[in-house]
């Protein structure tokens, strides 16, 4: 009898258990759809109409922003960078592939960003169309440092591929629905992270018969690793950058943060 009970606690426990997974989820997935309709308010056309090109832009922008801030090593709304200038991290690439140093997409943590992405498209046809990792960091780093870059993220797409609106400017704009979007988690900036993460995948699902997929996942990889290593807007909407904004794109910073917690900038 006593093993008997002990059987049935276990079953009691495992299907509570069970249970507050499925609303967490159901919580996260909800979010997550909330957050995605605030963000696609900012990418509409004149006329209503919505280029999935736009849409994706500005969705892994926020990613890339919230990856900021999960990394902590530096405020998001109060930093001292200028806005727009190249800023690497170690934290923010473990947090977008994990820190065990694969290069190979089934390797990386599910916790990730991009493993999170993978997960969540698992069962679609965008399964087989992942870009390399390789290229999506070893590109960016190549492509960067050019004026008239700033406020985008240099893409190795075509012209005709890219979205006309500034990542950089939508992660701004949008800040504050996004945070009220994620205001039931705002205490968790991991699990906002993640929440963001699924609303790109949400968004990936929504045009994959729109946008030719292998295009709209290079697109959403390399604007998510480029935003997050990209210092945001701060306090002011910056629709005109100065000379030196501009030429800021040259310097290259990487932040470290060390045991005492302070954060030590210095040339990659």
């Amino acid at each position: 009898m006593k093993t008997l009970f002990l059987v049935k606690v276990g079953i009691v426990i495992a299907g509570l258990v069970a249970g507050g997974c499925s609303n967490s989820a159901k919580q996260e997935e909800r979010i997550a759809r909330d957050l995605l309709k605030s963000v696609l308010q900012f990418c509409r056309e004149e006329d209503g109409t919505l280029r999935p090109v736009e849409a994706i832009s500005a969705m892994s922008a926020v990613v890339g922003e919230r990856c900021i801030d999960a990394a902590g090593e530096y405020k998001v709304r109060g930093h001292s960078f200028v806005p727009g200038q190249r800023v690497f991290s170690d934290k923010a690439n473990a947090l977008l592939c994990g820190d065990s140093g694969s290069e190979q997409l089934s390797a990386i943590p599910a916790k990730s960003v991009f493993g999170i992405l993978r997960d969540q498209l698992a069962g679609s046809p965008y399964k087989h169309q992942f870009p390399d990792l390789v290229e999506v960091f070893g590109g960016f780093a190549e492509r960067i440092g050019k004026p008239e870059d700033w406020g985008k993220v240099p893409l190795s797409l075509p012209e005709d591929q890219r979205p006309r609106r500034l990542p950089l400017r939508i992660a701004f704009d949008s800040r504050s629905p996004v945070d009220e979007a994620l205001k039931a988690i705002s205490s968790d900036k991991n699990k906002c992270l993640r929440v963001t993460t699924i609303a790109l995948a949400t968004l990936l699902n929504d045009v994959g018969n729109e946008i030719d997929r292998s295009v709209a996942l290079k697109l959403a990889l390399e604007t998510v690793n480029g935003m997050a290593k990209t210092a945001p807007m701060t306090d002011e909407a910056i629709d005109n950058p100065t000379e030196a904004m501009r030429e800021a794109q040259h310097n290259v910073i990487k932040v470290e943060r060390r045991k005492s917690g302070d954060v030590n900038t210095r040339q990659p």
